[in-house]
């Protein structure tokens, strides 16, 4: 009796044994540690909706695995990601800028997304084959688009009415409107127009919008080509903005306007024309002064056409993941047509869905969604690539600088700046 009570006590610890042990690999989940740079915690921040949205989503489809989330600035991000990499500690899933690809392929950090991308993705959108060639480096897909954004021309359309003003085309009437705009209301000055001039990356990029309907580019495609921003066009589009500063004097002299200005500025009735993108619609519609602003295309030279960059991130994945197959299921997830739509919707058409499938969803066919549409399929080109593209940027920054202060002419500057950055780079 004495043996029989043991084998059931036996029996019964085995049971237990195994009931835990299969429950502990029951829960036992795969993390995926994703680098991105919405904050889900801000709660009025469009974009973290989305990701917000997207975790929740995820978890409840494959609670096997977890999204250690991540939130790094815009600023910091490709850095840190750089630092990691070579650290032997980068994130599973990094969020990155489409056109600087160039930089981290060089640098070996990211997993090639071929076999997942063309077999393992049932059902995958139908993303625009110009954004899948951004991302395309030797036939290795090197990340997933899923949206773009532009920059658009805002104005102020109560104050055009006033004025008897018709919405600007051309720089020509841009200039015109703005020398009746910049003038004194409520006792608070107001520039005719304003654009971003601080010593920052975004100050070319944002110059670009000028520079291609003027026939330039900044560089020879389509990566790591020679700076070319120092030619007749570039020098036209640089000394356009000389001459609203300095010569007309309806956008502010000096250069410590940052995006961040601008927007507050616009907004806050300080600009009545300006460049600003896409992504700062949400916000703006948010302003009292909504009801007051105008959007519309860039305007360009009299004898320009319509060409702007059209620019967005990507989900790309470590080289260095161990948990490739997970790290692939949370891009899928994030970058699919619902993601695209879920973006979409969440930053009111500011970061727009670049697939097919995504934009037959109705939200995207009311208002001024067509107007984005359009334009990004009409005239959207894809941002330069190159490896050395932020001491592209820093040199064509100190260009516009100084050419704006007036330290050395609209020529001078950019050749100065194009002929350091060829001989080095």
């Amino acid at each position: 009796m004495r043996q029989k009570g043991y084998a059931v006590v036996i029996s019964l610890l085995v049971c237990v044994s195994l009931f835990f042990s299969l429950s502990a690999i029951s829960l036992a989940k795969t993390t995926v540690v994703m680098w991105g740079t919405w904050d889900p915690s801000i709660t009025d921040d469009p974009g973290a909706k989305y990701v917000r949205q997207m975790l929740a989503n995820f978890e409840s489809t494959r609670p096997d695995i977890k999204i250690e989330y991540v939130a790094l600035s815009h600023e910091v991000i490709e850095r840190n990601f750089a630092i990691a990499s070579q650290a032997e500690n980068p994130p599973d899933v990094v969020h990155l800028r489409r056109h600087l690809l160039a930089t981290h392929v060089n640098l070996g950090s990211l997993a090639a997304l071929n076999d997942y991308y063309e077999q393992k993705w049932d059902n995958r959108p139908q993303i625009f084959p110009n954004f899948m060639a951004d991302v395309t480096f030797g036939n290795q897909i090197m990340g997933i688009p899923y949206f773009t954004d532009t920059v658009l021309f805002y104005y102020r359309k109560d104050w055009h009415d006033e004025l008897g003003l018709e919405v600007a085309r051309t720089w020509g009437e841009l200039t015109a409107n703005a020398i009746p705009l910049t003038r004194e209301v409520d006792g608070k000055k107001v520039w005719g127009f304003g654009t971003i001039t601080s010593k920052t990356l975004v100050t070319p990029e944002r110059w670009f919008y000028f520079l291609l309907p003027a026939g330039g580019e900044p560089i020879t495609p389509p990566v790591n080509g020679k700076a070319t921003y120092h030619l007749d066009a570039g020098v036209k589009a640089l000394q356009f903005h000389v001459d609203l500063a300095n010569k007309y004097k309806v956008m502010p002299p000096g250069v410590e306007t940052s995006m961040d200005d601008l927007f507050l500025g616009f907004s806050g009735g300080v600009y009545a024309q300006a460049p600003m993108g896409t992504w700062q619609m949400p916000k703006l519609m948010m302003s009292p002064e909504w009801s007051k602003v105008g959007i519309t295309r860039i305007p360009i030279p009299q004898d320009g056409k319509d060409k702007i960059y059209a620019g967005g991130w990507v989900w790309a994945m470590s080289k260095q993941s161990t948990l490739k197959d997970a790290a692939w299921e949370v891009i899928e997830s994030f970058a699919g047509t619902k993601g695209q739509v879920a973006l979409g919707k969440a930053t009111q058409g500011g970061n727009y869905p670049i697939s097919y499938p995504a934009l037959d969803d109705a939200f995207f066919k009311k208002g001024y969604m067509p107007l984005i549409s359009d334009y990004i399929k009409e005239a959207g080109a894809s941002f330069p690539q190159h490896a050395h593209y932020k001491e592209l940027l820093d040199g064509l920054n100190n260009a516009i600088q100084m050419a704006i202060m007036g330290v050395k002419t609209s020529e001078e500057a950019l050749i100065e700046a194009a002929e350091a950055f060829n001989s080095t780079y």
